[in-house]
This record gives C-alpha cells, structure tokens and sequence, in this order.
C-alpha cells in the first residue's frame, strides 16, 4: 500500500521489531502474527492481507522476492515479478 495512505488508528497490541536499520516488522504481541512490513525509503508498505475484515475487495497483484522464494511456492501465471520489493 501507498505510505502516504496508511494511517494507524489503533496501536494497542502492536509491537515493531527493527530488522536493520531501513528495515521494521509490526507484530500482535498477543499471538504473534505479522502485521505489517516496513522498509525505508520506499513509498510502499506491506500489510498482511490477513490482518484485514472481509470482504476485502484486493486481488494480487505481483510477486516479490522471487530471488529468494522458496522451492514450494506456486507462482500465478500473468502476475508482475520481482527478484527484490518493487523501488530496490
């Protein structure tokens, strides 16, 4: 999702581990799912479709670390591919 788009409106049970020093993860520090993916400087951010009520009206629309998917993954046909995140 566009950056500039994303607003918080409830922080309450989320926690932000920094992988590096560009890179931070939001958790539920209740189970422990992934919430979110944040990487600086790019205008985009990733937030786990799962985490969203349904219907959610989203499609996929690419795949992303195709360098360094693992050997089980399926790839939809016609989707858009990346090696890295889009904008590396």
């Amino acid at each position: 999702m566009d950056r500039d788009g994303f607003r918080l409106t409830e922080a309450h049970g989320l926690k932000w581990h920094t992988v590096s020093p560009t890179v931070r993860r939001g958790f539920c520090v209740e189970c422990g799912s992934s919430v979110l993916f944040d990487e600086a400087p790019s205008a985009k951010m990733s937030i786990c479709a799962g985490t969203l009520e349904s219907p959610t009206g989203i499609r996929e629309k690419a795949h992303i670390y195709l360098g360094s998917k693992g050997d089980y993954y399926d790839i939809t046909p016609g989707l858009v591919e990346y090696d890295t995140f889009p904008g590396k």
